[in-house]
């Protein structure tokens, strides 16, 4: 994970941290939860991509990520919530984390989704 993020510094502190999170007692475990969080930041990706296609208010932005958090929370699965917990929390982490390292949207997004994958393999 470290030889393949260290040229995506400082955006590449993702693999480290995918491992940290998804650290169980157990690898079945593990890996469960590993899934549980790829699968989070393909949605949030995904949502984040559609949302600054498609919205030019910054306040309607706001609104929908609201919704969309709401939404993510209220429709988990009990037994694994850590995927809709994780993708409600990404999308405003993938939104700042572009206009951080000075990216667009849809240059950070992809680039988010392959680190947490190398945190997560």
């Amino acid at each position: 994970s470290l030889w393949v993020s260290i040229p995506y510094y400082p955006s590449g502190i993702w693999p480290g941290i995918t491992v940290a999170s998804i650290s169980l007692s157990t690898s079945g475990a593990s890996y469960v939860k590993s899934l549980d969080r790829l699968w989070g930041t393909l949605v949030a990706a995904a949502f984040s991509l559609l949302l600054t296609s498609a919205v030019e208010s910054e306040i309607a932005t706001l609104l929908l990520m609201t919704v969309f958090a709401f939404a993510s929370i209220m429709v988990s699965n009990p037994d694994r919530e850590y995927a809709s917990r994780y993708a409600a929390t990404s999308v405003g982490s993938i939104l700042y984390g572009s206009v951080e390292n000075n990216m667009d949207v849809r240059q950070y997004a992809p680039l988010r989704v392959m680190l947490i994958f190398v945190g997560v393999a």
